[in-house]
C-alpha cells in the first residue's frame, strides 16, 4: 500500500473552445495530487475534451470558487495563483446511500471515460432521477458533506476532476469528523501543484503550499494532528483502484453508494 492520500486527477481539457488532445492521468504522488503524464503510472489520451461543461458549470454555481490566491510561494511548480477553493468548508464524511452501482457507473461513463459525450452526460446531469446521487458525488450549496468527486476550473479555462480518497479514508479509517478538512486540503494542494511533474516536485510544492498564508497555510492549519495522521498507512482499497474510474467508481461507492 502507498502512504497518503493521492488524489489522481483527469485532465478535462477546455471548458469551452477548440478541441485538444487531452490526458486522463492515474498519479503516484505522495500526500496529494500530481498532474503529468510522463509520471502517471497509467495514460489514455483522447481528441476531445470529456463533456465537462455541465459538471463544472453545476459545481461552480454550487460548491466551488475559482479563486487567484494572494500567495508568492517559491520558485518551482507551486502555483499559488492558481489555488482553488470549496465555496464552505464542509463537515464530516458521510455515507450518504444514495447512489446506485448503475448511477455511479453511468455518470462515469456519460461524462468522464474516453467514450463520453456531451449529449450523454448533459442527458445524466439533467436526469431528476439523479439528483440526489448528483449532490452527493459532486456537492450542492451546502456542503454538509465532502463530495466524492472534486470538480474544479483552473483560470485558464482547464477542468480537473479529483476522486476524494481524503474523505473517503477518514470515513473508512472510523475519522469522519476529518472528512470535510482533509477535502479541502486536497482541493488546495491539487489546484496550487497542477503543474508538478514528478512525485518530488509535488511533495515540494505541497510543503510550499501548506506553508504559504496566501495559498494552503489557512486551511492546513485547521487539520489536526488525528486527521493528519489519516491515511498515514496507505489508502483502504474502498478507497482506491488501479486506475482513475476505478478508483472513482470505489471512492464514490463508499461516501454515496447504496
Amino acid at each position: 500500500m502507498r502512504a497518503g492520500m493521492l488524489g489522481s486527477l483527469v485532465a478535462a481539457g477546455a471548458l469551452i473552445g477548440a478541441c485538444r488532445s487531452v490526458v486522463v492521468v492515474e498519479t503516484r504522488g505522495a500526500g496529494g495530487t500530481s498532474a503529468n503524464a510522463s509520471t502517471a503510472s497509467s495514460t489514455a489520451t483522447q481528441t476531445d475534451p470529456p463533456p465537462l461543461d455541465t459538471v463544472v458549470a453545476t459545481t461552480t454555481a454550487t460548491s466551488v470558487d475559482v479563486a487567484t490566491s494572494t500567495g508568492s510561494g517559491p520558485a518551482g511548480c507551486y502555483d499559488p495563483s492558481g489555488v482553488v477553493a470549496f465555496k464552505t468548508t464542509p463537515t464530516a464524511a458521510v455515507h450518504q446511500m444514495v447512489c446506485s452501482s448503475a448511477q455511479i457507473s453511468g455518470f462515469l461513463s456519460a461524462c468522464v471515460a474516453l467514450s463520453a459525450t456531451q449529449q450523454a452526460c448533459d442527458g445524466w446531469m439533467k436526469d431528476a432521477n439523479n439528483s440526489k446521487c448528483q449532490s452527493c458525488m459532486l456537492g450542492d450549496a451546502t456542503l454538509a458533506s465532502p463530495p466524492a468527486l472534486i470538480v474544479f476550473a483552473t483560470p485558464d479555462a482547464q477542468a480537473f476532476v479529483v476522486e476524494d480518497d481524503a474523505a473517503c479514508e477518514a470515513l473508512v479509517e472510523g475519522k469522519a469528523n476529518c472528512g470535510g478538512v482533509l477535502a479541502s486540503r486536497l482541493l488546495c494542494r491539487a489546484s496550487a501543484c497542477l503543474a508538478c511533474q514528478s512525485t518530488d516536485e509535488y511533495a515540494a510544492c505541497v510543503n510550499q503550499a501548506d506553508a504559504d498564508p496566501g495559498g494552503c497555510k489557512p486551511i492546513a492549519a485547521m487539520v489536526s494532528a488525528e486527521c493528519a495522521a489519516v491515511g498515514a498507512k496507505g489508502l483502504d482499497p474502498k478507497c482506491d483502484g488501479k486506475d482513475f474510474l476505478a478508483k472513482a467508481m470505489n471512492v464514490t461507492t463508499a461516501l454515496c453508494g447504496i
